[in-house]
C-alpha cells in the first residue's frame, strides 16, 4: 500500500482509490500544516500534538480494522476513537480561530 503525503486540504485531490476517511485525514493534517507557527512556537507545539493524536487515531482505526465487531476490546476501541476524535477536533477548531481571540 502506497503511503501519501498530506499536500491538499481538499479532498477531491486525492486519489479514488482511496477511503473518505483517508482522503479528510490528510486533507485534516495538510491544514494544520498551513498554520505558521508563532514566534514563541506555541503554535507549532500545538500542531505536532495534532498530527500525532491524528497519527494515533489512524492506528486505532487500523486496530479497529482487524478486530471482530464481537471480540471484547472492539467498544473499548471505538471509545479510544471517539475520544481522541474530539480532542484532535477541539485543536482543528482552536487552530481556525483568528489570531487574538481566545
Amino acid at each position: 500500500m502506497k503511503k501519501y503525503k498530506a499536500i491538499s486540504q481538499n479532498v477531491l485531490d486525492y486519489p479514488s482509490t482511496m477511503s473518505m476517511y483517508e482522503k479528510e485525514s490528510l486533507a485534516a493534517e495538510a491544514k494544520l500544516r498551513v498554520n505558521k507557527p508563532s514566534r514563541d512556537g506555541s503554535d507549532m507545539n500545538e500542531t505536532k500534538v495534532a498530527v500525532e493524536k491524528l497519527q494515533r487515531i489512524q492506528e486505532l482505526w487500523r486496530e479497529l480494522g482487524r478486530t471482530e465487531s464481537s471480540a471484547p476490546g472492539y467498544e473499548t476501541l471505538l471509545k479510544k476513537i471517539r475520544v481522541l476524535s474530539a480532542e484532535y477536533q477541539e485543536l482543528v477548531d482552536a487552530a481556525r480561530k483568528p489570531t487574538g481571540s481566545k
